[in-house]
């Protein structure tokens, strides 16, 4: 009779302890990914949102430079014009958000400039409100008109002549 041996080789199981090891190691990075995952997320809608102001921006402040300078004002403001103002909001909806959008027209006065009756340029500020939100963001331009030598005399240049010790020079031409 021939005994053959038998090659064992004793497989070592997992145990308990490596289990719990494991999936604990697992949980965290699950959690760090997920984590990861969401904050890439936010902030995509967020830069999307942005962009999407910013692009509205552009848009309505083309309007107002667009306009006659006489009717760059708001419909109930003063200046008097054509522009949207907050009681009376123009509202958007752009990719399923809803916006409200008016501006604010201040006529300014240089102080440069030596004729204190006449307003020299408007300052053009435009609101956008995303009402999902609440968020608002404002922008600022400023409109000049085209030709400033025929609103009055003098124009928009102003030259002052300055010695060595920036003092001006009288009679200078």
């Amino acid at each position: 009779m021939i005994k053959m041996q038998k090659n064992v080789k004793l497989q070592a199981g997992i145990s308990l302890v490596e289990v719990i090891v494991c999936v604990g190691i697992f949980g965290i990075l699950a959690v760090s990914a997920y984590g990861l995952y969401a904050s890439i997320t936010k902030a995509i809608t967020y830069y999307r949102g942005q962009t999407t102001v910013s692009a509205l921006a552009n848009q309505y402040l083309e309007i107002a430079r667009n306009l006659p300078y006489s009717q760059i004002g708001t419909v109930n403001g003063n200046p008097h014009g054509n522009l949207a103002d907050e009681p009376n909001p123009i509202t958007v909806t752009f990719n399923g958000n809803n916006y409200q959008i008016y501006y604010v027209v201040n006529a300014l006065h240089d102080p440069a400039d030596s004729n204190p009756t006449i307003q020299d340029y408007k300052q053009v500020k435009l609101y956008i409100k995303n009402t999902t939100t609440g968020v608002a963001k404002s922008f600022v331009t400023t409109i000049a008109p085209i030709d400033l030598s025929q609103m009055m005399s003098g124009g928009a240049l102003s030259v002052q002549v300055l010695n060595q010790a920036w003092q001006p020079i009288a009679g200078a031409s």
